[in-house]
């Protein structure tokens, strides 16, 4: 909640769901989306990506800034899915329309079903304050990633939705190219109710050790 260099990737969910009035009837936004339809954000990018949507839905996308101010695709061009994906700003998918939002943390993205067999439908994704730090070495074997996960309301957001990736870009692990927390390593807040959080890897050789201090880091919720 894809997705700091990673996917922040970063996809992203807002806690409520919001009504707003549109065409003279009151519309449901699903925000966080509900399924079949999942939202993927990556704020480096400018890039989002959705799925889940029939191939004969059309659709616009929007960021909507805290501040009301909003960018999108073009309202009378709405985009078909491909394989039930819509993505904007990645190589050959859609483009926004005339200006490219600049999507940081507390920006809302917004898939609005205008035509087809989910008419009507609108999902929402809340792009999330995450940030992951540089892995360091701690002590021999042992490699952390620090980072902070800050929710709508200001609290931390749900650990369960929170994955750190690094990726080699030399060399493989001995596990693969990639280790993850949760999985190869911890991921855990630093207190109760803190919104920093510290990944850990261990039992790690001097070679991954090398590996990992020189790796992309990927933080996605």
């Amino acid at each position: 909640m894809n997705l700091s260099g990673i996917r922040v990737w970063t996809t992203g969910v807002l806690l409520l769901s919001l009504v707003w009035a549109a065409t003279g009837q009151a519309q449901i936004v699903n925000s966080p989306p509900t399924a079949p339809v999942s939202i993927g954000v990556f704020p480096a990018r400018d890039f989002v990506s959705a799925s889940g949507y029939d191939p004969a839905d059309r659709v616009v996308v929007n960021v909507i800034h805290p501040d009301g101010v909003t960018w999108g695709t073009n309202p009378a061009a709405p985009l078909a899915p491909i394989n039930g994906l819509i993505e904007v700003n990645h190589p050959g998918a859609a483009c926004w329309f005339g200006t490219t939002p600049d999507i940081r943390p507390g920006d809302r993205v917004r898939y609005n079903v205008v035509a087809g067999p989910n008419a009507g439908r609108i999902d929402e994704a809340f792009v999330g304050d995450v940030t992951a730090r540089r892995p360091v070495q701690i002590r021999p074997g042992v490699v952390v990633v620090h980072g902070t996960a800050v929710s709508p309301t200001g609290g931390p957001l749900p650990l369960g939705a929170l994955d750190l990736i690094l990726v080699s870009t030399t060399d493989l692990f001995t596990r693969g190219r990639t280790l993850k927390a949760p999985g190869d390593g911890t991921l855990a807040y630093d207190a109760p109710g803190a919104v920093t959080w510290t990944a850990t890897f261990t039992g790690l050789s001097a070679a991954d050790v090398a590996i990992a201090l020189s790796a992309e880091v990927g933080m996605s919720w």
